[in-house]
């Protein structure tokens, strides 16, 4: 996805390991900066244009996931923690104040956005140990046709076991 949006900056830029754009990330972040330009906004525009129905903060959450100074604040982020106002300005990201359920809510909402997002690369095979069935159609929620605790995930190829 990140060497996604930088052939989008630039399409003669060499798509890099995940390794190599780990290590290289900040570096490049700090020379954007410098020229007073920013990256994490580049970046996620051109990504977008490619995929315009993500979630433009999953996103930029998951690019930041590549630098090392902020990849602890993303992924806390991505998991519904709520960050101190600082950070969630330096990384762009919306800081809520929701109850619990709303998190929860919220929670499961990121984590179909992030399937979503896998699926463009990769098919995403969902396995469950257990699935409790409801045999009513009041609101339960399908997982390729199987209801489960009233919550929907739904990917690009989500497949069962």
């Amino acid at each position: 996805m990140a060497n996604e949006g930088f052939k989008g900056i630039n399409p003669n830029a060499l798509s890099l390991s995940p390794q190599e754009l780990v290590d290289r990330f900040d570096k490049v972040c700090i020379g954007w900066l410098a020229k007073n330009k920013n990256l994490m906004n580049t970046l996620t525009k051109q990504v977008l244009k490619a995929k315009p129905n993500v979630d433009p903060y999953i996103l930029r959450a998951i690019l930041w996931t590549l630098s090392e100074t902020q990849a602890s604040f993303a992924i806390k982020w991505l998991s519904g923690d709520e960050l101190a106002n600082s950070n969630a300005d330096a990384l762009g990201l919306p800081n809520s104040s929701k109850t619990s359920q709303d998190r929860e809510t919220e929670a499961l909402k990121n984590i179909q956005q992030i399937l979503n997002l896998v699926s463009y690369y990769n098919p995403v095979v969902i396995c469950f140990d257990e699935i409790d069935v409801k045999n009513n159609s009041t609101g339960g929620v399908s997982i390729n046709g199987t209801e489960n605790r009233d919550k929907k995930i739904e990917t690009k190829n989500n497949q069962l076991c």
